[in-house]
């Protein structure tokens, strides 16, 4: 990264719409870039564009292309990748792990209600990955798709999710799931629990009736198209 993209990152992660709670407004700027092929091989070429952001042992890349939110992930290894995007009055959680799936939660009055189970999806026949064409018919159907954590480098995550997915303000997060015992939970931008975001059964399933989410602790991200 040059340094001057170094600077311009380093601003945008700086930049709150509070400059009392940096916690409820960070703003991530997306830039364009390429189009990606999400194989789970985090090509320094493809992402070249990219915004860069690290937390810990997170390393999140961003850039829209060809109308499409493209999101990277390089982690420790792990069983899930759970990227949770508000729409309007919506939560839509976009879950890799074997397989990809979709969960839909409703805002009421007091939490989050379910509306969408996850359906599993491209889990790939004798253990291995889905093809290239099963990801491209995935991706035409439902507007989103991920690689699934047996292709690609282990801890190596890449997600394209359509832009009829998104409504501005876009504010994101994540959970993860690391390899072990089943318990280390690891979220972005928000601590685990705290959010339910990064609470365990919305990450890995079966997906609870409520959950509290809090998106206003999200992540927001200005697009290129902003």
């Amino acid at each position: 990264m040059t340094i001057l993209r170094g600077l311009i990152l380093i601003c945008a992660l700086l930049a709150t719409d509070s400059a009392t709670d940096a916690s409820k407004s960070t703003v991530v700027r997306v830039p364009r870039g390429g189009v990606i092929m999400t194989d789970g091989v985090m090509n320094d070429t493809e992402w070249a564009e990219a915004t860069v952001v690290e937390q810990g042992s997170i390393r999140l890349a961003m850039q829209s292309g060809d109308g499409f939110l493209q999101i990277g992930l390089r982690t420790p290894p792990l069983f899930v990748a759970s990227l949770c995007i508000e729409r309007e009055d919506e939560v839509h959680i976009f879950h890799a792990s074997s397989a990809v799936g979709h969960g839909v939660y409703r805002r009421g009055s007091e939490a989050w209600t379910l509306r969408e189970r996850f359906e599993w999806r491209l889990r790939g026949r004798d253990d291995l990955p889905a093809t290239t064409e099963e990801q491209a018919r995935h991706l035409e159907e439902f507007g989103w798709v991920a690689n699934t954590v047996t292709a690609g480098n282990p801890g190596e995550t890449e997600f394209r999710i359509s832009s009829g997915y998104l409504r501005r303000p876009v504010r994101i997060a994540l959970g993860l799931l690391l390899e072990g015992d089943g318990t280390d939970v690891v979220g972005w931008p928000v601590a685990p629990d705290a959010d339910g975001c990064t609470q365990r059964s919305t990450i890995a399933g079966p997906l609870p009736d409520t959950v509290a989410f809090d998106p206003s602790t999200w992540v927001r991200l200005e697009l290129a198209t902003d």
